[in-house]
């Protein structure tokens, strides 16, 4: 019985002999945590990185604080390597909240500058992306914004207006695919920086690789309500009584609870295409001035002026989006998975624009809050 024992000691001792230990540890005591960046193309066409590593303080009550470096390259890769020259201690990305793109940037390709991003497993690809109107390493440079440190700022008004249907729902995990993809276009967060504000400025469109125009926020949320992807929260407010547009009587806020969307797509004659959105919404009105919605012709009215309303608002984001070349409901995709015979025959840069869209948006009011 002795022996054995012997030979089962023996044996795990000589198995844990050539077990590898963590040949790869990083110790976070020699580590600096990126937890933004921000790029933008020069004037020479070359790539410029910023990044902030926060600084966490040795005493208890004291507040993190942030370095802010920058480095310019011919490559992302590169411009990460003169960085590292810069920085003591050993540059780690895992961190990283928030990459900012400046226009000047993705008016070109952005997939370049991207790849070395998706290929290191040490990077994040749940970290967010947004499009700055500007130089986006501007806005690092502020380091606060009030009390909050600059990056927690942006990483947290990305979150809160992504909820409120304002910005698209994208990261760098939900791009990639798309950005490869020739049937399907995808948006990005589009905010600016002014009087050292840094505010909400709706979406950026893409077609393929490349920044092709823009929504606003009151645009990104019928957008996304189109699109079948609405927030938590899509809140519109707009005039429905014909009158002074100075006047709040005129003006009534309605509150998205639900909404169902019916998408259809068609393949007619000459191989024409033809694309049918439905969506049908329930929402509650938070501010009504005027009051009366417990008048069922009142109510049916302005059922009917939003109706019309939001239809004729869907039908100009939609034509924005084809002179924008950005299929964003993925009508490519569509065709790809179903028509495969039709996608062969098209060239999709160009007869994108020419599908035929017919949108309608029904609503209907079903609560007035507590005045109901």
């Amino acid at each position: 019985m002795w022996k054995k024992r012997v030979i089962v000691v023996l044996t795990w001792a000589i198995v844990i002999l050539f077990i590898p230990g963590c040949w790869d540890q990083d110790f976070l005591k020699d580590t600096r945590l990126s937890y933004i960046l921000a790029f933008d193309r020069t004037d020479e066409g070359k790539i410029k990185q910023t990044v902030i590593i926060r600084e966490m303080p040795t005493q208890e009550q004291a507040q993190p604080l942030n370095e802010v470096y920058s480095a310019t390259g011919y490559t992302s890769r590169q411009t990460s390597d003169i960085l590292r020259r810069k920085i003591t201690g050993n540059v780690r990305y895992y961190k990283t909240r928030v990459f900012l793109l400046g226009k000047s940037l993705v008016k070109n390709n952005i997939y370049p500058f991207l790849d070395p991003v998706y290929r290191d497993p040490e990077n994040p690809v749940n970290t967010q992306l947004a499009v700055v109107d500007g130089e986006a390493g501007k806005i690092l440079e502020k380091k606060k914004i009030g009390n909050r440190l600059i990056g927690e700022f942006i990483n947290k008004l990305l979150q809160n207006q992504e909820e409120l249907s304002m910005f698209p729902k994208e990261s760098m995990q939900s791009v990639y695919p798309v950005m490869l993809d020739p049937g399907q276009d995808f948006l990005l967060p589009y905010i600016r920086m002014a009087n050292d504000e840094i505010t909400a400025q709706g979406s950026a469109m893409f077609h393929g690789q490349h920044f092709t125009g823009t929504l606003d926020p009151y645009q990104t949320i019928l957008y996304r309500i189109l699109a079948g992807d609405p927030g938590k929260t899509a809140r519109l407010t707009r005039q429905v009584i014909p009158g002074s547009s100075e006047d709040p009587l005129n003006f009534m806020s309605v509150e998205i609870q639900n909404s169902k969307r019916d998408f259809k797509l068609t393949i007619g004659n000459n191989d024409d295409i033809d694309v049918f959105i439905r969506c049908m919404i329930n929402a509650e009105v938070p501010e009504f001035p005027r009051n009366k919605l417990h008048n069922t012709t009142v109510r049916n009215k302005l059922n009917d002026t939003l109706s019309k309303m939001l239809t004729k608002e869907a039908e100009s984001i939609i034509n924005k989006l084809q002179k924008a070349q950005c299929d964003a409901f993925g009508i490519g995709r569509e065709l790809m998975a179903h028509h495969p015979e039709v996608w062969q025959k098209k060239k999709w840069s160009e007869d994108y624009p020419k599908v035929r869209f017919h949108t309608k948006i029904q609503v209907e009011i079903t609560g007035s809050g507590i005045l109901n």
